[in-house]
C-alpha cells in the first residue's frame, strides 16, 4: 500500500500534468504488407526494413497553449504497434516539414497522389512498423481560417510539440488502456526541415513548459533551424515566414512590407491563406535579391541585421531553435544530405558545431549524393538504430569532439 505521503505525493504531480488529450477515434489497422505498400512512394530509392509489427492508427484531439497560457485545440494522430501484452516502447513525436499556412495545408490533408508534401503517413508507419509509439501533430491555428500557422515560431512549436508527447501517454491510460503496447519513459522528438526546427524548440522549452515528459532525444533529417541563415540561402520559404511573423508579433515588431520587394508583399496574403507547399516555387524564387528589398538582402549577406533592422533581428533571434543551453543535455542525431539546397551541408555544420559548443551530444551524419528530400530516406536505419541504443543506454557515436 501507499503510504499517505507517497499518494499525496502522486496525486500532486498527476494534477500538475495538464491534460492535453481531449478526443480519441481508432481510424484504421494496417498490416505489414499494407505498410509497406504505403511506404512505397517514399521509399522509391531504398527500401525500409520489413516491417514487423501491424498498426493501428487513432486520431487525437489535443489541447495546448499559445505563449500566454491561452488554450488552443490541435489536431494529431497516434500510431501504436501490435506488440505482445505490456511491451514497453518508445515514443516518437513528429514535426512535420512545412506544408504551407492555411487550414487546406494541414498535415492531415496530404493526398500525395495528388500532390506530395512528405509522405507523411507512410513515414510515421514505418516508424511505428518497427516499434515504436509514433505521434504526428499539425501546428497550431491550423483549424482556425482567420489564422497563420505561426510558421516557425519556436515558443509554439515547442509547446505543441509538448503537449503532444503528453498526449501519448494520456491515451494509455483512456482510449488505448485494452492495447497491448505501452509507453516507456523515453520520448523522441524528431522532425524533418521545418520539423526540425519545431524538434530542437521543443527540446529547448522542455525543462521549463514540461518537466513531467521523458525528453531522451532528437533526430532530425535537413533541419532548418535558423531562419536568417535559411532565407539568405533559400528564400523562397520567406515570404511565408514573413507573413506569419507579422501576422504573430504584429507591424512594429515585424512589417512584412519593410522587407519584402512589392512584388511579393502584393498577393502575399492571398497566397498564404490559399496556396500549400507544392506551389511554392511557382510563387516564390530561391534568390533573396528576388523576394527581399535591397537594402535588406545586403544587411542579411553582411551581418548587419541587427544594426540596420533591429526588430526584425530580434524576431530571428528569438526563433533560432537548438541554442538553450537548458535543453542541451538532450542528445541528437542530425542527418544531412551533401546536396541539399535548401538547408545546406556548411549551414548544418555550423550548426552542430554551435551544438558541440553548447555541450550536447551530437550523432551527426553526412549522405553523399543525397537531397533535402531524401534525406529521411536514407538515414531511416541510422536514426532508428540511434534512438533504440539511446533509448536502452547503449553508446552511440559521436561528432562533438571527433
Amino acid at each position: 500500500m501507499l503510504s499517505a505521503l507517497t499518494a499525496s505525493l502522486l496525486m500532486t504531480a498527476q494534477a500538475a500534468t495538464p491534460r492535453t488529450l481531449t478526443g480519441a477515434k481508432a481510424s484504421g489497422t494496417y498490416t505489414p504488407a499494407a505498410i509497406t505498400q504505403a511506404g512505397q512512394a517514399l521509399y522509391s530509392r531504398n527500401a525500409p526494413p520489413a516491417p514487423r509489427y501491424s498498426v493501428a492508427r487513432y486520431d487525437l484531439t489535443l489541447r495546448s497553449t499559445d505563449e500566454k497560457g491561452k488554450p488552443l485545440t490541435v489536431r494529431a494522430q497516434i500510431f501504436v504497434p501490435q506488440v505482445p501484452k505490456g511491451t514497453k516502447l518508445p515514443v516518437y513525436v513528429l514535426g512535420p516539414g512545412t506544408t504551407g499556412l492555411a487550414d487546406a495545408c494541414s498535415v492531415f490533408n496530404e493526398r500525395p497522389e495528388v500532390a506530395s508534401w512528405g509522405w507523411y503517413q507512410g513515414h510515421m508507419l514505418s516508424y511505428a512498423a518497427q516499434g515504436f509509439i509514433g505521434v504526428m501533430t499539425d501546428y497550431a491555428y491550423f483549424n482556425d481560417k482567420d489564422r497563420l500557422q505561426p510558421y516557425f515560431v519556436s515558443a509554439s512549436e515547442a509547446r505543441i510539440m509538448l503537449d503532444a508527447a503528453r498526449a501519448a501517454y494520456q491515451f494509455f491510460e483512456g482510449a488505448g488502456k485494452s492495447l497491448s503496447a505501452r509507453p516507456q519513459d523515453a520520448v523522441f522528438f524528431s522532425g524533418y526541415s521545418q520539423g526540425g526546427h519545431s524538434s530542437f524548440a521543443a527540446a529547448d522549452l522542455a525543462r521549463r513548459y514540461a518537466p513531467d515528459v521523458p525528453v531522451t532525444g532528437v533526430a532530425v533529417f535537413g533541419a532548418t533551424t535558423n531562419v536568417e541563415t535559411l532565407w539568405r540561402e533559400n528564400a523562397a520559404f520567406a515570404p511565408y515566414a514573413v507573413a506569419a511573423y507579422e501576422a504573430y508579433y504584429g507591424k512594429n515588431q515585424a512589417d512584412a512590407r519593410q522587407i519584402l520587394l512589392p512584388k511579393v508583399y502584393n498577393g502575399l496574403n492571398t497566397n498564404a491563406r490559399s496556396r500549400c507547399i507544392a506551389d511554392l516555387y511557382s510563387m516564390y524564387s530561391k534568390r533573396p535579391e528576388d523576394v527581399f528589398q535591397p537594402e535588406f538582402v545586403r544587411a542579411l549577406r553582411d551581418g548587419t541585421l541587427a544594426q540596420k533592422y533591429p526588430t526584425w533581428a530580434k524576431v530571428l533571434r528569438t526563433n533560432n531553435a537548438g541554442m538553450n543551453k537548458a535543453g542541451a543535455s538532450i542528445p541528437a542525431f542530425v542527418a544531412q544530405g551533401s546536396t541539399d539546397d535548401i538547408v545546406t551541408e556548411a549551414a548544418q555544420r555550423a550548426f552542430v558545431g554551435e551544438q558541440c559548443k553548447l555541450g550536447r551530444a551530437v550523432t551527426y551524419k553526412t549522405y553523399r549524393g543525397i537531397n533535402h528530400y531524401q534525406t529521411r530516406q536514407v538515414a531511416l536505419n541510422d536514426a532508428l538504430e540511434w534512438m533504440k541504443n539511446v533509448a536502452d543506454r547503449k553508446p552511440v557515436s559521436l561528432y562533438c569532439g571527433s
